[in-house]
């Protein structure tokens, strides 16, 4: 019977209420300017965090990469059905019997380019969208793409 009343006097220890005696002073006070209204530190999980202009962050949005295709015009030289490549290349360097260089002949030709524009992340706040800096292509001119390095920017909602 012994061994059944160490756990029951084991249980009525733990659960009956003691007096915690603290030491008086041990525990300073708050500074001056501290009250219990003052907010938390921004980093405390129960702070309401930085004021930002940007908002709160809600959650980060992956953009897709996507699939551009370029079709441009080029100038291709022609070489006759006949005649292959090697020599038409030597008859229009003027190595040969000492003539002067013969402009090739040109025709248009259609280049298909398939190009990835690279993902991204956009961080969806309280007060809009905030797109980071991100890889982007441009049509500078007519028939002419580059690559451009676009900042990062902030859209409200």
């Amino acid at each position: 019977m012994s061994h059944v009343t160490w756990p029951l006097l084991l249980v009525l220890l733990l659960l009956t209420p003691t007096a915690v005696l603290a030491q008086p002073g041990a525990v300073s006070p708050p500074g001056p300017g501290v009250s219990v209204s003052t907010p938390a530190h921004p980093a405390l999980p129960w702070a309401l965090g930085p004021a930002i202009p940007t908002g709160q962050l809600i959650r980060d949005i992956w953009v897709q990469p996507q699939q551009v295709v370029i079709d441009s015009v080029v100038q291709v030289p022609v070489i006759p059905e006949g005649e292959p490549a090697d020599a038409n290349q030597a008859s229009t360097d003027g190595s040969k019997d000492g003539e002067p260089a013969a402009i090739p002949a040109v025709q248009p030709a259609i280049l298909r380019q398939t190009l990835t524009i690279p993902g991204y992340w956009v961080k969806d706040t309280t007060a809009g969208y905030y797109i980071a800096a991100r890889w982007v292509l441009i049509q500078s001119s007519p028939g002419t793409y580059a690559w451009w390095l676009a900042p990062a920017e902030f859209r409200r909602r």
